[in-house]
This record gives C-alpha cells, sequence and structure tokens, in this order.
C-alpha cells in the first residue's frame, strides 16, 4: 500500500506505505481523499485522510468486497458486487441492490453511471434513484466528463462520446 503525494502532479513524495494493498484509487469527496483499502489482516475498509500522510479507517458495509468507488459532489457511491452503496459522508452507508451484476462505477458530467448486467448504462444523481440510460460495450475501463458530456475508453480501443449524458447515454 504505498502512498504517493504532488503538490504539482510532476514531482512525487512517498508518504507512508501501509500493510496491505489498494483496492481502488482515491477520490475527493467532503474535503478528503476516500479509497478501499485491502488490510494485510482483516476487512476490507475505507481509507480516510486529508493529506496522504495520515489515515483514517472506517469498516466497509457489511459483506462488501467492493473495488470501485466515485463521487459526485457530497455523495459517494461503492460498488460491491450485486449492490451500489451510496454515503453523504463516507461513514453512513445505504443500500440499492440491483438485480444484475454491477460491473463499473464511475462519475462523470456531475452524475453516477454504472454498467450493470451486458452492459446496460444506469444514472443517478445521489447513488440511490437509478435510472436506465441505454447501452455500453462490454470492454468500457473508464468513464469522465465535464459539464454534460462525458467520454468512455474501452480496453479494445473503444472510444465514445455524449454529448448529453441524461438525453442520449453514451454512444460511439
Amino acid at each position: 500500500g504505498h502512498v504517493l503525494t504532488s503538490r504539482d502532479g510532476t514531482v512525487w513524495e512517498a508518504e507512508v506505505d501501509l500493510e496491505g494493498s489498494w483496492a481502488s484509487g482515491p477520490t475527493w469527496a467532503n474535503g478528503e481523499f476516500i479509497a478501499v483499502f485491502d488490510p494485510s489482516s482483516g476487512d476490507r475498509v475505507l481509507a480516510h485522510t486529508v493529506d496522504g500522510r495520515s489515515w483514517q479507517f472506517t469498516p466497509a458495509p457489511d459483506g462488501c468486497y467492493g473495488s470501485s468507488l466515485a463521487a459526485v459532489g457530497r455523495h459517494l457511491v461503492l460498488r460491491c458486487g450485486w449492490r451500489l452503496w451510496s454515503s453523504s459522508d463516507g461513514v453512513g452507508w445505504t443500500s440499492t441492490a440491483q438485480d444484475r451484476w454491477v460491473e463499473g462505477l464511475w462519475s462523470a458530467a456531475g452524475w453516477f453511471l454504472a454498467s450493470v448486467g451486458e452492459g446496460e448504462l444506469l444514472v443517478s444523481r445521489d447513488g440511490l434513484a437509478w435510472e436506465s440510460r441505454g447501452r455500453l460495450p462490454s470492454d468500457i475501463l473508464a468513464v469522465t466528463g465535464l459539464g454534460h458530456r462525458a467520454i468512455a475508453v474501452g480496453s479494445y480501443g473503444s472510444i465514445l462520446r455524449s454529448d448529453d449524458v441524461l438525453a442520449s447515454g453514451v454512444r460511439r
């Protein structure tokens, strides 16, 4: 669990080496970085820090072995197999069960996006109420966005865009 920090994105400093491994990269919400961490001993936890040096750990939701965490404003969503967990503080979590396996979770254009089942795209503002917005190819690795525009990239060279995620989903 190496932790590196940078003030400018070009020069990096090693801060701490935690015993365990990172299950997700950090995301920013509520004035802190939050990431999913697997300690060498014990259950998966959520790791919280404001500076990358000093870390606090809170339990992940019961039975959650998720490895994706996304943030939109103050809201966080954690992907855990058949469930998506939503939180406004990174400590208390509410589950929304899905009827299909959750393949991917991202935040883009002020929305949460989740890929479920055979690539159905779901969108949500708060991580609790989800709406279907079309389909994504199965090779999508990441989605990001700004304003209402979203860009998705896949493992076999797929590049998709959406000028309005809410109106049309993501398309080639």
